[in-house]
């Protein structure tokens, strides 16, 4: 059973143990239920706030050149041809330049061609790029 299926049955269980505590110390059954999906409800809250706080630690893309367009602000343009090599193409929506991010590295597109503009560090932070 993955933990998608199983996590509704937890909230259930946490309500059943709530209804069943609030009868045997003389609250309302109503009252138990709901202070146990509460409880069941903890663990999802905690970890939606792990992956947000991941999200602002580990961006998926780094900020533009210009210093105005974050994470979320590129535009997808997509793969140009059907690549084998996970190759994306992205676009600043402010101020229209291109980038190409080829797997932990990201380039910005020149009239040569592309050049290296950022990489992904072991710590899936973005940094300045060295090749």
């Amino acid at each position: 059973m993955s933990l998608c299926k199983a996590y509704p049955w937890f909230i259930v269980l946490c309500m059943t143990g709530g209804g069943i505590l609030a009868h045997h110390s003389g609250y309302s059954l109503i009252a138990g239920a709901a202070g146990g999906a509460a409880i069941g409800m903890v663990p999802l809250l905690i970890l939606g706030a792990i992956v947000g706080l991941m999200l602002i630690w580990c961006p998926e893309r780094p900020v533009c050149i210009c210093g105005k367009c974050h994470s979320e602000d590129y535009d997808f343009v997509g793969p140009m041809y059907k690549s084998q090599d996970d190759t994306y193409y992205y676009k600043c929506s402010l101020c229209d330049r291109e980038y190409r991010c080829r797997g932990p590295k990201f380039e910005l597109k020149t009239t040569q061609g592309y050049s290296p503009y950022m990489e992904m560090s072991k710590w899936h932070r973005w940094k300045k790029s060295t090749y």
